[in-house]
């Protein structure tokens, strides 16, 4: 422990009596306690809400405006995440259930077989020839050729049938 330290602890004991930590000096927080327990009770009720809705219920009730950042801190305060709800609430509401059935008759013929799941991945060629040395992970080509990538990485398409592989 540093001399410096201890003379400043044995003034501080003699100004104040004790030798608590001194209060970090910033800004006060935007919303007291009685109103993050509004915010907690309100995203309680409603765990779908987005960070727009209590920001407007605190505007109202308590006549603070606070900005969407710090409704976030607010939120990360109160040990709120950013998961969405398993069930989202408009999930039986009129529009959805118009669009999914607009969807499955759109669907309806398709047969599984015809069926493609694309995606597009990349191969880091250097790693797979046992080579250990860093390598860019980015590529480009013109429209229409194949891409590969800085430091031998090459991208592609590729489609998971039920039949199996094919690539595009």
């Amino acid at each position: 422990m540093a001399k410096s330290f201890v003379i400043k602890l044995l003034k501080q004991y003699r100004e104040t009596g004790g030798l608590a930590p001194k209060s970090s000096p910033g800004r006060p927080r935007e919303l007291n306690e009685e109103q993050m327990k509004q915010v907690q009770a309100l995203v309680e009720a409603n765990p779908d809400a987005t960070l727009d809705e209590p920001r407007a219920e605190v505007a109202q009730t308590c006549g603070v405006t606070v900005s969407r950042s710090t409704m976030c801190r607010v939120m990360k305060r109160l040990r709120f995440t950013h998961k969405k709800a398993l069930h989202p609430s408009d999930k039986a509401s009129k529009r959805v259930q118009r669009l999914r059935g607009e969807y499955w008759n759109e669907v309806r013929d398709v047969r599984v077989e015809d069926l493609v799941f694309i995606d597009e991945s990349g191969v880091n060629l250097v790693v797979f020839l046992g080579t250990a040395r860093r390598t860019s992970l980015w590529g480009i080509a013109q429209a229409g050729e194949e891409c590969v990538g800085g430091g031998g990485t090459k991208l592609g398409w590729g489609g998971v049938l039920i039949r199996g592989f094919r690539s595009l």
